[in-house]
């Protein structure tokens, strides 16, 4: 039973009866139930009333790169041609990579309500399953909360040259600078391994060398790539002389970890309350992840009018 209709069940009720109350109990209630601008506005003022904060737990859902078309990189150095490796089907990591396997790689992240929550208002916690609670109904297609997509590298064939591009100029040839080896950065995907903390969940990059005959990637989280030294969205010089072409397309939410992009408010539900049939839009403000395990609890806050 929602608080509104409590409220005027249990007053009819009481209303019903009132001469037969004792006198004390009827002096008190008619205090309450005749003074009719107080019911009403008290009836008022719990019907617009909101929750202060909603909690659901949801699931991290990766998705792998089953749906991406296959690319092949190739590496060449001084004339080297070196057996192209697969991109997203059976790639060949470098054994100083970061990521060794395509597992732990994924084009996007679905975070998907598992089905409980619950409503913080007026100090007090009230647990529902489903989406909707006494009072209010939540709104969202699917189960999904939020999807985070990662960027990924759609060039058909890729082929890295250890060379700068002046070198094709043979007046050029001479010049030093165009002895640069040149280290272009290609996106990756995601990383995602379960039982990660979102936080350790963010978008990935590659660049390709040689091992042997073959051609082999060497892919890392922006995070790790960043403690190298190298911003992976510009291009610079590194500390032992490579030219980095770097990723220009990434989206400033791509550029986030999940955790992070969740706690700026990315993750959005709508909410009904069902008394006054007026919608409110909740932002997702903090997470709390469960160790060893896909889900995470959503912490959400409404908006203020």
């Amino acid at each position: 039973m929602s608080i509104v209709r409590g409220i005027k069940s249990a007053t009819e009720g009481y209303a019903k009866n009132f001469h037969n109350l004792p006198d004390t109990e009827a002096e008190i209630f008619s205090e309450i139930y005749f003074s009719t601008k107080d019911e009403e506005d008290c009836i008022i003022k719990i019907a617009n009333e909101w929750p202060e904060n909603i909690f659901l737990k949801a699931m991290i859902n990766p998705t792998n790169f089953s749906e991406q078309e296959d690319i092949t990189v190739e590496y060449r150095e001084d004339k080297k041609i070196f057996t192209p490796t697969s991109l997203y089907r059976n790639p060949k990591f470098d054994p100083s990579s970061q990521i060794q396997n395509l597992e732990n790689l994924c084009s996007r992240i679905d975070i998907v309500y598992e089905g409980n929550g619950e409503i913080f208002i007026n100090g007090e916690t009230e647990k529902f399953r489903g989406n909707s609670s006494q009072d209010y109904f939540l709104n969202f297609k699917d189960n999904i909360l939020f999807r985070k997509e990662f960027l990924t590298e759609k060039i058909k064939n890729i082929i890295d040259s250890a060379v700068g591009k002046n070198e094709i100029d043979s007046a050029s040839v001479r010049n030093s600078i165009s002895k640069t080896s040149v280290l272009p950065l290609h996106p990756y995907g995601g990383y995602y391994k379960y039982g990660s903390h979102p936080k350790d969940i963010e978008s990935c990059i590659f660049y390709s060398t040689f091992n042997a005959r073959n051609t082999v990637l060497k892919a890392f989280t922006l995070e790790k790539i960043k403690s190298m030294g190298i911003n992976p969205f510009q291009d610079q010089i590194s500390r032992d002389q490579k030219r980095i072409i770097g990723i220009k397309n990434f989206t400033e939410s791509q550029k986030l970890n999940l955790c992070d992009e969740i706690k700026s408010g990315k993750c959005i539900i709508n909410v009904t309350n069902r008394n006054i049939s007026e919608i409110r839009q909740y932002k997702s403000i903090d997470l709390e992840h469960i160790e060893n395990t896909n889900i995470i609890k959503i912490k959400f806050e409404g908006e203020q009018k």
